[in-house]
């Protein structure tokens, strides 16, 4: 319904009638792209952890800083038996129909988690989610770019397989930056793949960051984000102190995506 009032009555005729209805038409469209914008982000939070893990030593937290656009960004963090789960995805795509594929996402990959915990190749288990998910990505041609991790929390042993996102770091306790990347791609990009497990271990003091693209745009040199970041890492008190460094950087400067972030850090004690 759209109505307009005047002081006195006339007739609309000609181009002030179809200026009205260009006018009602444009008002109509804004309220239903509203209730979908509010839908997704709804559908988007209701995917995030309720809290941070804090436990034997690790400090495991992330977040999720909304853009003008709701897109298919959510990161996870589950512990079974020992094991802290982590997963950062970004499905390409905006509104309600990329956020409802995170949720499919989400579903397919922690329906993996007792077999990482049981010793399973995350090379092999990723392939079991993408051939979940993949005829769904093909319906909305869509694809993942997924950061899977498992981590021993016992001993810091790190299992991860990157399917085309290339935007992890290890922040090493003596100050050095590691970039942890591979050259497999995103899960959906070419329906039948295969993806590659690889290792690191995190000492005591080291620091773990996954990320979305997002955080790139808010960088001075986006080429050498590895450094910038790694130096937001190494001026954090911790973990909280550094999303809140992330955060500030939201405020000052408008994403033009959702800005995603996911960290491990452990303490300097062994």
């Amino acid at each position: 319904m759209f109505a307009l009032y005047d002081s006195t009555p006339r007739t609309l005729e000609g181009e002030a009638v179809d200026a009205l209805e260009d006018l009602a038409a444009w008002a109509e469209q804004e309220l239903v792209s509203s209730g979908e914008s509010r839908q997704a982000r709804f559908v988007q939070t209701s995917l995030l952890p309720r809290g941070p893990l804090v436990a034997r030593g690790w400090d495991v937290r992330g977040s999720c800083l909304p853009s003008l656009a709701v897109g298919g960004d959510f990161f996870d963090h589950e512990e079974t038996r020992g094991t802290v789960h982590l997963t950062l995805a970004d499905v390409m795509g905006k509104g309600t129909g990329a956020a409802l594929l995170s949720a499919t996402v989400r579903a397919a990959v922690r329906s993996t988690h007792d077999a990482v915990t049981a010793g399973v190749d995350l090379g092999v288990t990723t392939t079991r989610v993408a051939r979940t998910v993949q005829a769904d990505l093909d319906r909305s041609a869509s694809f993942v770019t997924l950061l899977e991790c498992a981590l021993d929390l016992e001993d810091g042993y790190l299992r991860y397989v990157d399917a085309g996102s290339g935007l992890s770091l290890l922040v090493r306790a003596d100050g050095t930056v590691q970039r942890l990347g591979s050259h497999d791609r995103p899960v959906g990009a070419l329906g039948e793949d295969s993806w590659t497990e690889h290792t690191e271990t995190i000492e005591p003091g080291d620091r773990l960051l996954l990320l979305s693209d997002g955080l790139l745009d808010l960088l001075q040199d986006p080429v050498r984000w590895s450094d910038e970041i790694g130096q937001l890492v190494l001026d954090a008190p911790d973990a909280a102190g550094f999303l809140a460094a992330v955060e500030e950087l939201t405020r000052r400067l408008t994403p033009l995506d959702d800005v995603t972030v996911l960290v491990a850090f452990r303490d300097g004690a062994a």
